[in-house]
């Protein structure tokens, strides 16, 4: 702030204030603590660098999955699924990566069917993907999930490339494998497959 004088005349000096502002980022710093709520933890930080960088590759191969932009600083990512009433995620539970269809239509007894109609197929749809799935019906829960599982943790950053790759890759095999049995399963409990 710069502070002078300044006479009309004959009229009395008044004081003159001339404010000098630069840019900095103060502001957008603010901004960006105010928006998140609670400061992000050093962890959280890992998450938002390994999901942005996946959400890149996911925009760049896989376009049709997502429109998110917005990177979170929570250990999982969810995205629309082409099996109505579900989605699909990519976590983190401790020490471990988890690609999956989190069914849950909203109503626990049809998400119970669907998942049963799914598992009716096991081995098809397990030779299909390549492998063994975990078929977690999730009795205390709303929902069932069929997932995959890897060994990975995000404080393993120079790992972060092979867990981006491993999540596309898997959730692809996932979405191919069930593909052929999602529409019957959600037909029959007169959910409308389409989605």
């Amino acid at each position: 702030m710069e502070m002078g004088a300044v006479r009309i005349g004959a009229s009395p000096v008044p004081p003159v204030f001339t404010l000098w502002a630069q840019p900095n980022d103060w502001h957008a710093q603010l901004s960006a603590i105010a928006k998140s709520g609670l400061p992000v933890s050093d962890k959280g930080q890992l998450y938002r660098q390994f999901w942005g960088r996946f959400l890149e590759r996911v925009h760049a191969e896989r376009a049709a999955w997502t429109r998110a932009k917005v990177p979170t600083t929570d250990n999982g990512i969810f995205m629309p699924s082409p099996v109505k009433g579900s989605v699909n995620g990519f976590n983190f539970p401790p020490g471990q990566l988890r690609t999956e269809l989190y069914i849950d239509t909203g109503d626990g007894e049809v998400n119970a069917r669907i998942f049963d109609a799914l598992h009716a197929h096991k081995a098809a749809i397990e030779e299909s993907f390549g492998g063994p799935l975990q078929w977690e019906p999730l009795p205390n829960r709303r929902a069932s999930r069929i997932a995959v599982y890897s060994a990975g943790d995000v404080t393993h950053q120079d790992a972060h490339a092979g867990y981006v790759e491993w999540f596309i890759q898997s959730s692809t095999r996932l979405r191919e494998a069930l593909a052929p049995y999602a529409p019957a399963a959600l037909a029959a409990f007169g959910l409308d497959p389409a989605t």
